[in-house]
């Protein structure tokens, strides 16, 4: 409340509201930029999952049409093939979760720097804000504690 009234005084909402509408532009721009990779990472794991299928018949069927097993016996034709299936499936399925995983990365990223940024503005607050506010006080408290502890561990 003090900082609305300082605004207030000095007839500065105009400036205010043009420094806010410039903030929302760029987390605006953050958010498309980011729904743009996310996009882009499901795009990309979809197509490797879909194609995955054709391209372990692809592999298998090249060795098998050219010739390679002409002169032997089904059995060991459909022990290759089953061996090789399982190789590629198997190996096409963990490129899949690798790139499951690199979503699932940049989103604890950015969960953590939204905590830090928490943090960050708990550490700003001044010593009556930290009185007046009940749960903010509690939770430097909690994380005063955490710290303490922290240094006696590591003694």
């Amino acid at each position: 409340t003090d900082a609305a009234e300082i605004v207030a005084i000095h007839d500065g909402g105009e400036t205010e509201k043009v420094a806010l509408e410039e903030s929302f532009k760029q987390v605006a721009s953050n958010q498309r930029l980011l729904m743009f990779w996310h996009l882009l990472l499901g795009a990309c794991t979809k197509v490797l999952e879909y194609v995955g299928a054709a391209l372990n018949y692809i592999c298998v069927a090249i060795p098998v049409f050219a010739g390679k097993f002409a002169g032997q016996n089904p059995a060991e034709v459909s022990k290759f093939v089953s061996n090789a299936s399982f190789a590629n499936l198997s190996l096409i399925y963990s490129f899949t979760e690798v790139l499951d995983l690199g979503k699932q990365f940049s989103t604890l990223a950015g969960l953590t720097r939204r905590v830090g940024d928490l943090l960050e503005h708990f550490d700003n607050l001044q010593e009556s804000d930290r009185e007046d506010r009940p749960l903010v006080k509690e939770a430097l408290l909690r994380r005063e504690k955490q710290e303490e502890i922290k240094k006696g561990l590591k003694k």
